[in-house]
């Protein structure tokens, strides 16, 4: 018996370890090496280069459901990490940056070895003739040519390293091995469109038929502008920093000082660009947390592609003035043509606030007088015709199923239309609505054009179901763009107005925003106070009373608000 549990015992351990062992195989990238679990990953070949190895290999611990935990986290990390640095050339320049530093940090601690070395060697404590040599030679160079004469040579290397489509090299191999034609044209088969038939056959003429040697070309990676600026500004410091005299010769600092300006604007032109417009638009999104960032981004979007990404110190009033110019000329409106200068205006406000520039360029530029009617300028109301048609066809599309549009979202778009033509609230101001902000009797308005926009709406029996559809999240199933909140309504409705209504409605001033003047004017035929309607609209004439959500003031907009009909 005792036989029989420690051979079941040992099957039992046996079959657990394989278990074990089979559960780590099926966890990818969890390998486990002599009672170790480790995370290990091959790095994707175009990030090779700005990682600086070819792995992951990293220990997670001697548990497999600890190792298991690690080993996603890591995934995780790693992944988000890949997806980044191959969308975004700033997450490369970083990983590259992280990569040299750790060859410096390499490289300092040789060369404190080796200075200790060479230290040792010329104070006779170490016999090596040979490094007795280097030194004097070292000495020499530096004594003969300092290291700033020879940055001009060092400077064409390194524009062709950052020019040059291939890279080829040599390589001993076998004493017996022959480099064939056969090979030499798999070389260079892949990079025949960017080397000269002149350069193939000397290369063919220098080492087919040569014994002992292996030759190879490829193509280059594009030195990026960032490491361009990196490699001049590391050759300045080391050259022209605080701790380099300067020459005492007159002629030789003349040369010193146009090398010094040389390098000076090679690091103005590919500087960084933390203050290209690009980079400080992006800052000053963030800094203000921008309501419109979506039509903010398409308006700057423009600028940028008529300007360049430039630094944002550059702008000049010519520029902008040149810009207002170009919308000008292709037929836009002066009011939309102002438009796209209000993001530009509240940038360079942000930029000069902060120091970034000295001016604010927008100051000198000026716009032509809009001299249309006032009514060809503003978003036109529906007249009550049409928003008798529009109600009718909401019910007929979005009460029933509809392609495009599952049952939750075309409930929910229905009950914002719906809201929006018996409140005059702004678009934006429904689609921000929280659960908290309704009541069976009012609807708190709090995200506003202006702080002091915030007012208390009292609710139309038309949509007396709103609350309750708001209070149970009806509108979160179309917060999926979160720099555009109404996109989603607007986008069904302009369809339903232009194209799915029979007759359409075509007006290009009548749109989803249009609903606000249309409840104000029904306010209006209803003979509603101008203080009311106001407080309604949420205008600062509005007065307190747009803050009352009970009592006789609120009474007073409520029986106000259920009079108005915009139907009739």
């Amino acid at each position: 018996m005792q036989s029989f549990f420690c051979t079941f015992e040992a099957v039992f351990c046996t079959f657990t370890l394989k278990g074990i062992e089979m559960s780590s195989k099926k966890i990818r990238y969890l390998l486990e090496e002599k009672g170790r679990y480790y995370y290990q990953r091959k790095v994707p070949k175009a990030l090779l280069y700005y990682v600086g190895f070819q792995r992951w290999h990293i220990p997670v611990g001697k548990t497999f459901d600890g190792a298991q935990i690690a080993v996603a986290k890591l995934r995780a990390e790693h992944d988000a990490l890949i997806a980044k640095a191959k969308a975004e050339p700033e997450e490369r320049t970083r990983l590259r940056r992280a990569k040299e530093d750790r060859e410096a940090d390499r490289q300092l601690k040789e060369s404190i070895e080796d200075v200790k070395y060479r230290a040792d060697v010329l104070a006779g404590i170490i016999d090596d003739p040979e490094e007795l040599i280097v030194a004097e030679y070292e000495e020499a160079v530096i004594n003969v040519e300092p290291s700033w004469m020879r940055v001009g040579d060092w400077l064409k290397a390194l524009e062709h390293e950052r020019t040059a489509d291939i890279s080829w090299g040599i390589a001993v191999g076998p004493v017996d091995e022959i480099f064939t034609l056969e090979k030499f044209e798999a070389q260079i088969e892949p990079v025949k469109e960017f080397v000269s038939p002149e350069q193939v056959e000397e290369w063919r003429s220098q080492y087919v038929g040569v014994a002992g040697l292996r030759w190879g070309v490829s193509l280059k990676r594009k030195m990026e502008d960032d490491e361009y600026y990196d490699n001049i500004k590391a050759t300045y410091d080391a050259c022209f920093s605080s701790t380099e005299e300067a020459p005492i010769d007159e002629d030789e600092r003349l040369e010193w000082d146009i090398i010094k300006m040389k390098l000076e604007r090679l690091m103005a032109r590919y500087a960084p660009p933390a203050d290209r417009l690009s980079a400080v638009f992006k800052r000053f999104l963030a800094f203000n947390g921008i309501k419109t960032e979506a039509k903010y981004k398409r308006v700057f979007g423009r600028f940028v592609t008529h300007t360049g990404d430039i630094p944002i110190a550059q702008v000049t009033p010519r520029m902008l003035r040149e810009y207002r110019d170009d919308l000008l000329s292709r037929d836009l409106s002066i009011a939309s043509v102002k438009a796209a200068f209000t993001p530009l205006k509240s940038l360079f406000r942000y930029a000069l606030d902060e120091e970034i520039v000295e001016i604010n360029p927008t100051h000198s530029v000026t716009f032509p007088k809009d001299n249309r009617p006032i009514g060809e300028i503003k978003h036109l109301a529906f007249e009550p015709t049409e928003v008798r048609q529009i109600l009718k066809a909401i019910d007929e599309f979005w009460l029933h199923p509809f392609p495009y549009l599952d049952d939750e979202r075309r409930i929910a778009i229905r009950h914002v239309v719906r809201a929006l033509v018996f409140t005059a609230a702004r678009p934006i101001e429904i689609m921000s609505l929280k659960r908290k902000d309704v009541s069976d009797a009012a609807i708190n308005i709090r995200r506003t054009k202006t702080k002091s926009s915030w007012r208390f709406v009292p609710v139309h029996p038309e949509i007396s179901d709103f609350p309750a559809f708001v209070q149970n999240g009806g509108i979160e199933c179309l917060l999926t763009n979160n720099q555009d909140l109404v996109e989603p309504v607007r986008h069904n409705f302009m369809r339903l107005l232009r194209k799915l209504m029979e007759p359409p409605i075509l007006e290009p001033r009548k749109t989803l925003y249009s609903f606000r003047h249309t409840f104000q004017d029904a306010l209006r035929r209803a003979g509603t106070p101008m203080e009311v309607r106001q407080a309604i609209l949420g205008h600062t004439e509005g007065g307190a009373i747009k803050h009352y959500n009970s009592g006789p003031e609120f009474e007073l907009m409520r029986e106000w608000v259920n009079k108005a009909d915009p139907r009739i």
